[in-house]
């Protein structure tokens, strides 16, 4: 079963956009009639009408991308009762990517009948244009793969984690920008909705660049490499390992945690630590995946305590 209206509904500033009413969208007047195209600092931070002086202090060496979560993954209306004759309007601030959406639209497909509300709006917003533009993308894709053939769902987990694709998984991706900068938003079939024209005219710009940019994937692990390296302290590998490691086996009774102890030998050890040395859950060297360099800096600045992991752990049986 599934929600009988889905809207998805981006923008970055303002106060919440809009209200449902029969199953429509109605969107409320913009409060400011001069917002500009936002402009990027030598350090990819973005320079914003809300920007202000601490940023120098909060982001000196520029802004850090959030492309995945670093905690598990909710359903944003578990404590909410709900009824079919609901209409909801959620909004996320600081939204980061998709998981709580996504993992809020599958626990809701899963309530009663007459307990799921009849249209769910979520009002996406976080301080990283970058943000915006790809959890669009990571919609577009949940909502074209078919969840029951296990090389749809590989596709939006490597396009979602994975530094590295296969040339197939990177034409696929492609298509996917292509059709989002040809796509009329305003169309009543387009669950994808925008605050307003500046935001939008803003991620088309970054899907541009990411649908031009084919980046050698050598060269990008250096990158990210480099970076790492200069976290200095900040950064451990077999901590970060541990922590993951920890996590895991918070789902195992005692009896089974001596299978799963945060070592070395642990059969899990090999496959975090690939993701933390390759940036990668997978082998594929043919295609640097576009949406996790930040655009126009062309600059490996995905937060070096990322991890493919961490939205879905402790694991439940």
């Amino acid at each position: 079963m599934e929600l009988s209206v889905l809207h998805f509904l981006f923008f970055q500033t303002g106060n919440l956009p809009g209200l449902c009413n029969q199953k429509r969208l109605v969107l409320s007047d913009l409060t400011a009639s001069n917002l500009k195209m936002t402009k990027y600092d030598s350090q990819g931070v973005p320079v914003l009408s809300f920007h202000n002086p601490a940023g120098m202090i909060l982001y000196p060496a520029g802004l850090y991308t959030y492309a995945m979560g670093n905690t598990r993954a909710r359903d944003v209306t578990e404590l909410l009762g709900t009824s079919k004759e609901q209409h909801l309007d959620l909004l996320l601030l600081a939204c980061g990517d998709v998981r709580n959406i996504l993992y809020t639209v599958s626990e809701l497909s899963l309530r009663k009948s007459h307990e799921r509300p009849k249209s769910l709006n979520f009002h996406l917003n976080d301080y990283d244009p970058t943000v915006v533009a790809r959890n669009a993308v990571l919609i577009e894709a949940a909502g074209v793969i078919n969840p029951d053939i296990p090389a749809d769902i590989d596709f939006l987990w490597n396009i979602w984690y994975n530094l590295a694709l296969s040339k197939s998984h990177f034409d696929r991706l492609r298509k996917i920008l292509s059709e989002l900068l040809e796509r009329d938003f305003d169309t009543r079939a387009s669950i994808l909705k925008f605050r307003n024209s500046a935001t939008l005219r803003e991620c088309r710009d970054i899907w541009k660049d990411w649908l031009d940019l084919d980046l050698e994937v050598n060269s990008v692990r250096e990158d990210r490499n480099r970076f790492l390296k200069e976290k200095g302290q900040k950064f451990s590998l077999d901590r970060q390992c541990f922590c993951v490691l920890t996590q895991l086996i918070m789902a195992f009774n005692d009896d089974e945690k001596s299978l799963f102890s945060p070592t070395a030998e642990n059969p899990f050890h090999l496959e975090i630590k690939h993701w933390f040395c390759e940036g990668s859950t997978n082998d594929e060297t043919e295609k640097t995946n576009p949406t996790l360099i930040r655009p126009f800096i062309h600059k490996w600045k995905l937060h070096y305590n990322s991890c493919a992991f961490e939205s879905y752990l402790p694991f439940e049986r």
